[in-house]
C-alpha cells in the first residue's frame, strides 16, 4: 500500500457571472442560482445543475411520432443548455471549465460525456403540443464536475488524463451533440444550437498547471492559542457580494492563503472534497448552525470582504485569521473540510 503523499489541487467550481445571476430568496435554506436565461438552476447546497429543455412539435408525422420527436428535441435542448452552463463553471476564482476544455483533450471528452450522460426527468406535455423535460447533472462526485476537474492523482484507477495537450477547438466541439438527436430533427422542432463563441483563454502563471490563478502565498499570521474544541467553522459572507464555489479560498488581510486553493493536502482528503466539495453552502446562519458539517460547536467568523476575479474568496481580518489558524491547530477543522460559507 502506498503512503499518502501531499497533493496540490486547484479546487473550486464557481459558475461564471456571465452565465449565472444569483437568486437567493431569504426564506430558502438552499443556495440556488438561476442559470441559462431562467431555464436552469444551480443548487450549491445539494450540488446539482438542472435545466429545462423544451421542444416544439414538428409539422410532420402522426400524433404519436410528433410527440416522440418533440420529447427527443426537448432532451437535446436540455443537453445544449447544460453544455453552455458547464463551460462557464469556475474551477477557481480565475479559471473556468472552458479554459480546461481548451487545454485538454481528455477533459473535453469527459465534459462532453458528462453532458451526454445527464439524466432526463419525466416529460411535461403543454397544451400547445410542446414538451418540457428537466435534465440534471451533479457538481460533486467522481461522476460529476468535481471528478473531472480533480487532479490525476485523485482519480480512480484508469481515469488518468492528459492535462497538457491543447485543443483550441474544444469549446466548439463541446457543443457538438448532434449524435444525440439528428440535426434535421432539431431544425424541424425549431431549436437552435447553443451559440457560445470561443473566448481567448487567460495566460497561465508559471507552475499553475491548467489554472489561470497565480500560485498562492501561504499565510504567515501567528495563531492565537485556542483551547476550545471546535467542530467546524462558519464563515459569514452575507452582504459582501460573494459568489459560491466548490472550493473558495480563505485569505488573511494581506492575501495570504489560510484555507485551500492549491494548498498541499493528503490523499485521504480527496474522496471527501470530490464528493462533498471543499465547503458547504447555505444562505442563513441559522441553517449553517444545523449542518452536520459545521457540527455542534462551530467557530463563527465574519469575512471583511470578498476577493478574486469571480468573487469567490473570503478575506478575514488578521484577528479572525489568527483565531482560525489557532482553531485548526487544536481541532483540525480545516484539515477535515469542516467549513461552511454563508452567502
Amino acid at each position: 500500500m502506498s503512503h499518502p503523499q501531499p497533493r496540490r489541487w486547484v479546487a473550486g467550481l464557481l459558475v461564471s457571472a456571465g452565465v449565472l445571476a444569483a437568486s437567493i430568496p431569504p426564506a430558502q435554506a438552499h443556495l440556488v442560482q438561476q442559470a441559462g436565461h431562467g431555464k436552469g438552476s444551480v443548487d450549491w447546497s445539494s450540488g446539482q445543475i438542472t435545466v429545462t429543455g423544451s421542444g416544439a412539435p414538428p409539422d410532420r408525422g402522426n400524433a404519436a411520432q410528433r410527440r416522440l420527436l418533440t420529447q427527443r428535441a426537448a432532451v437535446a435542448d436540455g443537453y445544449r443548455q447544460l453544455a453552455e452552463i458547464i463551460s462557464g463553471v469556475h474551477v477557481d476564482s480565475e479559471t473556468v471549465v472552458k479554459d480546461f476544455v481548451t487545454d485538454s483533450d481528455t477533459i473535453r471528452t469527459q465534459v462532453s460525456a458528462l453532458v451526454k450522460g445527464a439524466q432526463p426527468g419525466a416529460p411535461r406535455f403543454l397544451s400547445d403540443g410542446a414538451v418540457e423535460i428537466d435534465v440534471t447533472v451533479n457538481l460533486y462526485g467522481q461522476s460529476g464536475l468535481a471528478g473531472i476537474t480533480a487532479p490525476d492523482s485523485w482519480q480512480a484507477p484508469g481515469r488518468a488524463r492528459d492535462s497538457a495537450r491543447p485543443d483550441h477547438l474544444a469549446v466548439t466541439a463541446l457543443f457538438a451533440l448532434s449524435a444525440l438527436v439528428p440535426q434535421t430533427l432539431v431544425d424541424s422542432c425549431h431549436l437552435a444550437a447553443a451559440a457560445v463563441k470561443p473566448v481567448p483563454a487567460k495566460p497561465r502563471p508559471a507552475g499553475a498547471g491548467l489554472s489561470r490563478k497565480p500560485l498562492p502565498i501561504k499565510t504567515n499570521v501567528v495563531p492565537v492559542v485556542v483551547t476550545s474544541q471546535y467542530t467546524g467553522v462558519i464563515i459569514d459572507c452575507k452582504g459582501l457580494g460573494g459568489q459560491p464555489a466548490m472550493s473558495p479560498t480563505i485569505l488573511d488581510s494581506s492575501g495570504g492563503e489560510i484555507y485551500l486553493g492549491r494548498r498541499d493536502m493528503p490523499d485521504s482528503f480527496a474522496d471527501f472534497v470530490i464528493n462533498e466539495g471543499i465547503v458547504g453552502y447555505t444562505d442563513t446562519i441559522a441553517e449553517a448552525n444545523q449542518l452536520e458539517r459545521a457540527g455542534k460547536n462551530p467557530l463563527r467568523l465574519r469575512a471583511t470582504r470578498i476577493s478574486g476575479g469571480f468573487k469567490a474568496d473570503a478575506v478575514l481580518t488578521d484577528d479572525a485569521a489568527k483565531q482560525l489558524v489557532g482553531a485548526e491547530a487544536n481541532s483540525k477543522i480545516m484539515s477535515n473540510a469542516k467549513v461552511v460559507f454563508v452567502l
